[in-house]
């Protein structure tokens, strides 16, 4: 594989690196763990709050306007904080420059993608109800891409906790008007303007985080001039994750239509429960792309073995999740939604299934982006969206929720074999029998344990298959002690500390 040379814009010279030390990569992972624990805890709250408190209809649309406000915020972003952050990466003396293209190419855009949102909608027949949230949550779309820009700063001089700072003020800005919006009675409007809200007073705190801590501002001159370049170096980026998003959504969309708002609720509230464990591989997996960019650059066997080695990482704690949804699956839905989401629980034993496969499907795409291989992934993306339509239009009418989640499976098993023939192909060889061997091994243990105590409690059987299937893998050193070494020494040390103190 060859060392690459440009991002589609100019020239990558391979900089010193920069005066500031960067974070380890278990560090910023822990910061935006950190921060990611406080929303999931947070966002996970306050939308338990709200399913319990909102009518189902009333949660359905909800869900919809989400769905679309998401699928236009991903259109507006348009691969600008990808690219950026790569040109970043590679890249230090132009950080300013390409900081002020980034926020004039996500102002232009984001100000396109909201001149769409409301034709589409009404096109689509949504009623007034779905319309009013998305006025409401148009500063979603604007700020949220704007906030994109700024983290691809930090991200790319491995200074997660600035991120991480920010994250947790939106957040909290979120829960603290989200809770007593909805407790008033404002309903699903009010809690799509405390997301906006949050997403608006985050923006400055991230400005000034950016020009104190890492000392950048961005640079304006003649800026003008290059963000019609960088939207074009961004297309191939900005199809792969505008397809990304619609394929996410367009399941909930289609359901909402071929179904009704009530159905859409139904399907929403499980994909909710998958869609925060995805938080995860996406933390981590954007902290390890500047370290796996740099890597790249002076040693690709030690590349390949840090990407195979976050793969295995990330199998370890993606199936006991799964384990653990697929078996508690109407029991765990319904102690906390309660019963009117009873019909849930199925849905939710189907879709753990995608847990897995999107931890991988996250670092692949990130070990294809800093390889320059992401016009490949649109073909890829492309198919997905096409099979997932299909399979939705198909499945949907005879089985509803459980139809469009099992078209989430088949389309998500599609992508992620697309994508790992990608990478062997073009990128690095992929050790099948190092990757899958012990985590069978495992899954024969397991399934036995789960179908033996699952007529008895669901919640019960999933605790201990999860258990059992990370033991086995613990047992047998699918991740070495060497490998482990990274986290359990800064840990050893600390605990250290504090026993001498």
């Amino acid at each position: 594989m060859s060392e690459p040379p440009t991002d589609g814009v100019g020239s990558l010279p391979v900089t010193e690196p920069p005066t500031h030390a960067p974070a380890s990569l278990l560090a910023n992972s822990a910061f935006m763990l950190l921060a990611r624990g406080f929303t999931l805890a947070t966002g996970g709250a306050l939308a338990i709050y709200a399913i319990r408190s909102f009518s189902v209809v009333s949660y359905g649309r909800y869900a919809i306007a989400v769905a679309l406000i998401t699928i236009f915020t991903a259109l507006s972003e348009m691969g600008i904080s990808s690219l950026a952050l790569r040109r970043m990466s590679y890249d230090d003396d132009r950080m300013e420059t390409s900081l002020a293209t980034a926020l004039a190419a996500e102002a232009v855009t984001s100000l396109a993608a909201l001149a769409f949102l409301f034709p589409v909608a009404i096109i689509l027949g949504y009623p007034h109800e779905v319309l009013v949230l998305l006025a409401i949550g148009s500063g979603i779309v604007l700020f949220q891409g704007i906030l994109g820009a700024l983290e691809a700063a930090f991200k790319a001089r491995r200074l997660m906790a600035n991120v991480a700072v920010y994250s947790i003020v939106q957040s909290g800005v979120t829960a603290a008007l989200g809770f007593p919006l909805v407790a008033l009675g404002a309903g699903p409007a009010g809690l799509v303007a405390a997301v906006a809200i949050g997403a608006a007073a985050a923006f400055p705190l991230g400005l000034l985080l950016l020009r104190r801590r890492l000392g950048i501002t961005p640079d304006w001159t003649g800026v003008w001039r290059t963000v019609l370049p960088f939207l074009r170096a961004s297309i191939p980026i900005a199809l792969t994750g505008a397809v990304t998003v619609i394929y996410e959504r367009v399941d909930l969309l289609m359901i909402s239509k071929l179904d009704n708002a009530a159905a859409a609720a139904i399907y929403a509230v499980p994909l909710t429960i998958v869609q925060y464990t995805l938080l995860i591989p996406a933390v981590i997996g954007t902290a390890f792309f500047p370290v796996l960019a740099k890597t790249l650059q002076s040693d690709v066997k030690e590349a390949r073995s840090s990407l195979f080695l976050v793969s295995r990482l990330f199998l370890l704690a993606s199936a006991p999740i799964a384990i653990f949804l697929m078996a508690s699956g109407g029991e765990l839905v319904t102690a906390v939604f309660g019963q009117r989401y009873e019909s849930s629980g199925p849905v939710l034993t189907l879709l753990a299934w995608t847990i897995i496969f999107g931890f991988q499907i996250f670092l692949l795409w990130y070990a294809l982006l800093a390889t320059f291989h992401e016009r490949g992934m649109v073909g890829i993306m492309v198919f997905g969206l096409v099979l997932n339509v299909a399979l939705n239009a198909f499945l949907i009418p005879a089985y509803g929720p459980k139809g469009a989640a099992a078209a989430l499976i088949v389309s998500d098993l599609t992508i992620l074999v697309g994508q790992a023939s990608l990478v062997q192909r073009h990128v690095f060889s992929i050790p099948w029998l190092q990757l899958f061997a012990k985590p069978l091994a495992a899954t024969a243990v397991t399934v036995p344990v789960v179908l033996l105590l699952r007529p008895s409690s669901g919640l019960l059987a999933g605790a201990v298959g999860a258990i059992a299937f990370l033991t086995v893998l613990l047992a047998t050193q699918y991740v070495s002690r060497n490998e482990w070494r990274p986290l359990t020494d800064p840990i050893e040390m600390q605990l250290g500390r504090l026993r001498r103190a």
